[in-house]
């Protein structure tokens, strides 16, 4: 489900001109569940499962001081095709097809080993989800308990029964069925701190934290030839050749930076009438001195611009963004994931409109002016495309 297209400021342009061109990529094969703005430029979308019809292990990104692996199990069947074994096609069933095809190592019927140097195979997605529950359960100081028959009637775990016994071994299936009637495993909150010293957490990042880099500090940006700095410090905007983005954009012809944010109620793919009922569009947020300054009131349609381009949108006031700053939410003003009339086989899909609802600021973010081509504008530290501090301007529209 990646959509870079859409998530990448600026990028439009260059997959306009590369990924549109059969002559730079002849071919793109896309493993998706939607058509989005990334994949309408490829010449096959392999159909893919979405999260209620699919296997998992996730873990949190961070913040959680004790061990989790939450667990991820199909709810509801999926509606795509099935394969000649009876596979339902998705990301999994593609990959090891190809894999099979080309007769590829490590995968096929003795494609895993355990430590006993016994051969499993690899050739279903159960035989890699299943596995990998039952490295998690047997993982730590004891394994997890088996799971009782209440614990599968009652969460519907019973029906994973038959494909658990068919790939899992006889201690091991109850196990992993225990881990999908509760969710996953997760560690005792009891754990999250050292038993011989509470003042410290169990987990603890153990490389030293590095107030200056000597890796970073000793190497150089391969685009200006410049020594990096291997401590924090503030750097002015700048492309990829060092020159300040103000020298090029100035102030006084674009009085406004342009940031993005997320909100806790809408995403990208809130596209769902009853998911999107609750914000209809998405406003650019304006300061009350700037608003006031500029004669702009509440709900005023305006015209925002960038050296890439412009959109129009309609304006909240807000306190809560400085005085100098436009601020668009991410998640809306989709082209497609659903936006655009599509004809599939003869049959005509309408597009949906709560999906092109409202705007999106990635339609104007830059690409660097002093890079030969089109080429995106990158954060020289971090090397992350740049959707925040983009230079800017805002005219009130005529109704």
């Amino acid at each position: 489900m990646c959509n870079p297209v859409y998530g990448m400021p600026g990028s439009r342009k260059i997959a306009e001109s590369i990924l549109a061109d059969p002559h730079k990529l002849p071919l793109i094969v896309s493993i998706d569940c939607f058509i989005n703005e990334s994949n309408a430029f490829a010449d096959y979308i392999v159909p893919d499962s979405h999260m209620y019809e699919t296997w998992g292990w996730v873990a949190p990104w961070n913040g959680v001081p004790t061990k989790t692996s939450a667990a991820r199990w199909p709810v509801v069947e999926p509606r795509t095709s099935k394969t000649e074994n009876g596979e339902h096609i998705c990301m999994e069933t593609f990959i090891l097809g190809l894999a099979k095809e080309m007769n590829l190592p490590g995968f096929g019927p003795n494609a895993i080993k355990d430590q006993a140097g016994m051969r499993y195979p690899l050739e279903t997605p159960e035989d890699w989800y299943f596995r990998g529950g039952a490295n998690i359960a047997f993982t730590g100081k004891k394994p997890t308990e088996e799971a009782t028959d209440d614990d599968l009637s009652i969460t519907g775990v019973e029906r994973l029964v038959p494909k658990l016994k068919s790939v899992l071994k006889a201690d091991e299936w109850k196990r992993v069925a225990n881990l999908y009637a509760h969710g996953g495993r997760f560690e005792n909150h009891s754990d999250a701190y050292d038993p011989d010293n509470r003042a410290w957490m169990r987990h603890r990042f153990d490389l030293p934290q590095l107030i200056w880099n000597e890796n970073v500090g000793s190497t150089r940006n391969t685009l200006s030839g410049k020594f990096e700095v291997g401590c924090a410090a503030w750097r002015e905007p700048s492309f990829g050749n060092g020159k300040p983005m103000r020298s090029i954009y100035p102030v006084t012809q674009w009085p406004f930076l342009l940031m993005s944010f997320k909100s806790t109620i809408h995403s990208s793919y809130s596209l769902d009438s009853s998911l999107s009922s609750l914000q209809e569009e998405n406003p650019v947020l304006l300061n009350p001195r700037d608003a006031q300054r500029l004669k702009i009131k509440q709900g005023d349609r305006v015209k925002i611009s960038t050296p890439a381009g412009s959109i129009n949108s309609a304006v909240l006031i807000d306190p809560g963004v400085k005085s100098g700053v436009l601020a668009i939410e991410h998640g809306f003003g989709h082209r497609d994931l659903g936006a655009r009339t599509i004809i599939i086989n003869g049959t005509k899909i309408p597009g949906n409109p709560h999906a092109r609802h409202g705007v999106n600021l990635n339609e104007i973010g830059l690409t660097d002016p002093t890079r030969k081509g089109t080429t995106l504008w990158v954060n020289s530290v971090s090397g992350a495309c740049v959707r925040n501090g983009i230079p800017a301007k805002i005219e009130v529209q005529k109704v």
